[in-house]
């Protein structure tokens, strides 16, 4: 228990004084975890079933990362077309959560309104899209390739290849 060393100091200074030093003790409580912790990220080995910490660090590490937002929620997003950057066709039009405020970065083939070039139409099914060129059907530039992002087949945007405009 504290005791202020004089009647001289304020309530209000003694309270802050008395959290001060349980605040203290609690950091010296987790010195061992950091410790922990250090030794497992230098030495690069994992953790054996057997030690204390093993469960509680490895599901604290693991990182759990949304799913995009589907169905009518999307409907409400703004529509944009993206166009080819070269020769300005129209490629396909898309929902855009904030519409033209950020860069176009990546495409939830799932959001694509409407295929104006045939581009979707052309491309092979979503197994075997491994590999394969997003072209702009007039110019043959590569505008794209497939990734799989948050477990939804998507569209990488390559960077200065495509334009956004409002519909």
């Amino acid at each position: 228990v504290y005791k202020p060393c004089s009647g001289s100091l304020s309530p209000s200074f003694t309270r802050y004084a008395i959290l001060m030093k349980a605040l203290a003790q609690f950091l010296i409580c987790l010195l061992p975890l950091q410790r922990t912790i250090n030794a497992f990220s230098s030495s690069r080995s994992f953790l054996k079933p057997s030690d204390a910490l093993s469960s509680q660090f490895i599901h604290s590490t693991t990182a759990v990362k949304a799913k995009p937002r589907r169905g009518s929620s999307v409907d409400n997003y703004q529509t944009v077309s993206i166009n080819c950057a070269k020769c300005g066709e129209r490629i396909f039009r898309y929902k855009k959560k904030n519409g033209t405020k950020s860069n176009l970065v990546k495409c939830y083939i799932e959001r694509i309104v409407d295929d104006c070039a045939g581009v979707l139409a052309s491309a092979p099914d979503i197994d075997s899209r491994e590999g394969y060129r997003w072209e702009c059907p007039s110019c043959n530039v590569q505008f794209a390739r497939t990734a799989m992002i948050h477990g939804q087949p998507a569209l990488k945007m390559v960077g200065g290849k495509i334009r956004m405009t409002k519909k």
